[in-house]
C-alpha cells in the first residue's frame, strides 16, 4: 500500500428510521432522529481512500431552533455517534460527541447572514491493533463560519439551512466524508 490514494465511488448510505418533531410554539422548535449510516460504500481494506467504511453507524440526535420572526434563527444541534466494528480491517473507531450551532440575521427580502460553528470531540478510544500501537487515538476538530441566504428570486444559489428535524441537517463527520488519504 502506498502513501497516498484518492477514489471516486459511492459513500455509504444513510438512512433516518426515527425522526420526531414537535412544535414548541410558532418560533420553537424541537425534534429528535436516529439517522443510521449503512455499509453500502466501496471499501477495499487494501485502499487508504475508501468512500465506505464497511461497518454501521448509529447516530442519536436531538436538535433545537428558535425562529426570531424577523427572518433570523438560532439553532443547536447535538448528536453521538457510535461505530461498530469493521472486521476486514480490524477496527472499530471510537465514539463520538458532535455539536453544531447556527445563528442568523435576516435582513429583509429574504436575505440573512450569520455563524455557524461545530465541534466533534471522540469520547471513546478507537480498538483494533493500529489503535493500540497509537494509544487509541482519540480525535477532535473545531470549526465555524459565515453562512448567508438569499431571496428564492436571488440570481445567486440559495443554501439549506440547519433546521432542527432537517435530515439535512446531519453532517458527515470527517473520519466518514475523506475520500482521499495520505500518511
Amino acid at each position: 500500500m502506498g502513501t497516498q490514494d484518492s477514489g471516486t465511488q459511492f459513500a455509504d448510505l444513510l438512512v433516518t428510521p426515527i425522526a420526531a418533531g414537535y412544535h414548541i410554539n410558532e418560533r420553537d422548535h424541537i425534534a429528535l432522529s436516529l439517522p443510521i449510516y449503512v455499509p453500502t460504500g466501496a471499501y477495499n481494506d487494501n485502499r487508504l481512500a475508501n468512500p465506505g467504511q464497511n461497518n454501521y453507524t448509529f447516530m442519536p440526535t436531538i436538535a433545537f431552533t428558535h425562529l426570531d420572526g424577523k427572518g433570523g434563527e438560532f439553532s443547536l444541534m447535538g448528536a453521538l455517534e457510535f461505530y461498530t466494528r469493521n472486521d476486514a480491517a480490524d477496527y472499530r473507531n471510537g465514539d463520538i460527541l458532535r455539536l453544531d450551532g447556527l445563528w442568523t440575521h435576516g435582513f429583509g427580502s429574504g436575505w440573512n447572514a450569520g455563524l455557524v460553528v461545530g465541534y466533534i470531540q471522540q469520547i471513546s478510544d478507537d480498538q483494533g491493533p493500529t489503535a493500540d500501537k497509537l494509544n487509541g487515538y482519540r480525535g477532535r476538530s473545531v470549526g465555524a463560519g459565515r453562512p448567508w441566504a438569499g431571496a428564492a428570486s436571488s440570481p445567486m444559489p440559495r443554501p439549506t439551512s440547519a433546521r432542527a428535524g432537517s435530515p439535512s441537517s446531519t453532517p458527515r463527520t470527517a473520519p466518514r466524508a475523506t475520500a482521499s488519504a495520505s500518511t
